[in-house]
């Protein structure tokens, strides 16, 4: 997390990185992707469908 964006961590075994679904990085085993959002607008149905997907 900074001052201007959260860093949201997945665990999507089957999903693809992509542009926006990134590589988790730093995360380690506990997350495979990371989804940076910058504004609440970004929680779309989209990423609604990752988050029911992860957990």
């Amino acid at each position: 997390m900074t001052k201007t964006r959260i860093d949201l961590g997945l665990k999507l075994k089957s999903k693809a990185t992509t542009e926006r679904l990134g590589n988790s990085g730093p995360f380690g085993s506990m997350c495979i992707h990371r989804v940076q959002l910058t504004s609440t607008e970004e929680v779309d149905l989209e990423l609604v469908g990752w988050l029911k997907e992860a957990y």
